[in-house]
């Protein structure tokens, strides 16, 4: 067996769901803590379900010494190599689509400019 199945431990605030893993190269049970989303509500139900979905992937084959997701499989993206002055007008871009407010791009708009003349200087 490569895993002990995940328990419930802790109280509310600091809950969290622990579970052992067999260490690929020592053999030896190593302890992990999961705290992710199980602090943002406090009902039992939600715990449950949580240690559910835990158990379950368990089950499937999770192994938290891979570093491959083999729920997601999707290939990483190229990493994309930008200029200064390129990835500044992609912020600002970025920031548009997000829905900011005129006032807020009208302020980042010309401390960008004055960077960018101090940077070619």
């Amino acid at each position: 067996m490569l895993y002990k199945p995940a328990k419930l431990k802790g109280k509310w605030p600091n809950k969290f769901i622990e579970y052992y893993y067999r260490h690929p190269e020592t053999d030896a049970w190593q302890w992990f803590k999961v705290y992710e989303d199980i602090n943002r509500n406090k009902s039992v139900e939600y715990d449950q379900e949580l240690l559910t979905a835990a158990n379950r992937d368990l089950k499937r084959g999770f192994n938290p010494f891979l570093e491959i997701d083999i729920y997601n499989s999707k290939p990483k993206p190229q990493a994309i190599t930008y200029i200064i002055q390129k990835a500044l007008h992609f912020f600002l871009l970025k920031w548009k689509d997000r829905g900011q407010e005129p006032e807020t791009m009208v302020r980042y708009e010309p401390a960008i400019k004055y960077f960018e003349a101090w940077l070619k200087k």
